[in-house]
């Protein structure tokens, strides 16, 4: 397997993201359906989830490429957190674009 910045290990890798995404946030309904955990911690079970995503798909990444993993790791957290945006934006008319979005894509990115 090439060690090289190859754009399919990025698709396999966001595929892999979006997939522990759609798993996590199951989950978080359930506990908050079956819980006495109000719907105010959304926010924050959004950033565990979008973080635990990037970090599990970034690290399975990394192992496969053995090179360079912390940039391809870093691109696909962008591309992720670039997806989520254009997402946000087609369903969510109203984009608000603030320093909290600048400051969790660098997040995403790091």
């Amino acid at each position: 397997m090439s060690n090289k910045l190859n754009p399919n290990h990025w698709l396999r890798g966001l595929a892999l993201a979006f997939i522990i995404t759609f798993i996590l946030l199951l989950v978080v309904a359930l506990v908050l359906r079956f819980t006495d955990i109000r719907e105010s911690n959304i926010t924050l079970f959004n950033n565990l989830v979008l973080t635990a995503s990037i970090v599990f798909s970034s690290a399975i990444l990394g192992r496969k490429v053995k090179e360079r993993g912390w940039l391809n790791g870093a691109i696909l957290g962008f591309l992720y957190y670039f997806i989520i945006i254009i997402l946000n934006l087609l369903f969510n008319k109203p984009f608000n674009f603030s320093v909290f979005l600048l400051i969790r894509l660098f997040i995403a990115t790091t």
